[in-house]
């Protein structure tokens, strides 16, 4: 039997099983295969955060959909399939985010003077508004004891 042979071998008893509900299968196709996929996620995205959740994704979407695969080609096609067209997906998102200039909050603003930093106003009142309203409720108690 030939090498490409044996390991379509494997993967179909190992797919078989997890269509039977074998998780321990289904964690031994992650670890035959998530070096390979996080590669070619890597090199598209240029990002190993980016990579790591295109992968975790790739699988996710495999595990769910493991029962509609027909084995008509290998797993690793299927599965190389799903990883390429979330990687692409991500990337419409990224630049789609830097088309419209989609930022973070806590980047600083850069400015001629250097740069500025935005804050959030809090919802908790200022100490000028505390001793005001302090102020107000003396007034009140003394004119209610009146």
């Amino acid at each position: 039997m030939k090498e490409k042979e044996q390991i379509s071998d494997e993967d179909s008893k190992l797919i078989s099983l997890c269509k039977k509900g074998d998780i321990s299968a289904f964690e031994a196709l992650v670890n035959k295969h998530q070096k390979r996929m996080f590669n070619i996620a890597y090199r598209m995205t240029d990002d190993y955060e980016d990579a790591c959740e295109i992968v975790q994704d790739a699988f996710v979407s495999a595990y769910r959909n493991i029962k509609s695969f027909e084995e008509k080609s290998r797993f690793s096609t299927w599965l190389y399939a799903i990883v390429i067209n979330l990687t692409k997906n991500r990337l419409k998102q990224l630049k789609s985010l830097k088309k419209y200039g989609c930022s973070s909050i806590d980047d600083p603003i850069a400015t001629d003077d250097g740069e500025i930093r935005l804050e959030l106003k809090s919802n908790e009142p200022s100490a000028l508004e505390r001793l005001e309203e302090k102020d107000i409720q003396e007034r009140v108690q003394e004119c209610i004891n009146c």
